[in-house]
């Protein structure tokens, strides 16, 4: 149908969130990493934490989407990383991942989010002032938001 996306084209692009995505980039060698996505395609995504995990390292990331009680769980390999300094000793680390095990479910479950309108096309360069201050207003509750999702981990392991 004219007008469609194809699938390559569909997959590739990239979509800015409306709402924060929450997210939690774990290597399960070091503290996780906590931010939040940029933009995001079915291929992978572009993140911004508070500290840097290794190019190349495999990932699990855990996605809080807006208004969504579920967390989205995705493996992941971190493709490039670059650290973008702001006012003061504040930093944010941008982060490009894609994706390296999405089951059917699974991708499912991102188009559905993906195809809502809380996603708009395109793709955000750069890390602007109003969303520094975003991961700064965000750091302590991402940080809490880490020693949940760790206690629920550690829990689902017994």
């Amino acid at each position: 149908m004219q007008g469609e996306l194809s699938q390559q084209n569909r997959s590739n692009l990239r979509l800015t969130p409306r709402k924060p995505v929450t997210v939690a980039v774990e290597d399960g060698e070091s503290l996780p990493a906590y931010g939040v996505v940029t933009n995001i395609s079915e291929m992978g995504a572009c993140v911004v934490t508070d500290s840097t995990v290794g190019q190349g390292r495999i990932v699990l990331l855990r996605m809080s989407f807006y208004r969504h009680a579920d967390l989205f769980e995705a493996q992941a390999r971190v493709v490039w990383s670059g650290e973008e300094r702001g006012a003061g000793s504040s930093h944010a680390v941008l982060q490009g991942v894609q994706f390296t095990q999405l089951s059917d479910r699974e991708l499912v479950k991102l188009r559905g989010f993906l195809d809502s309108p809380d996603f708009v096309s395109g793709e955000v360069s750069g890390v602007t002032p109003e969303f520094e201050d975003l991961v700064s207003a965000l750091r302590q509750d991402l940080g809490r938001l880490g020693t949940k999702l760790r206690r629920v981990t550690n829990a689902d392991d017994d």
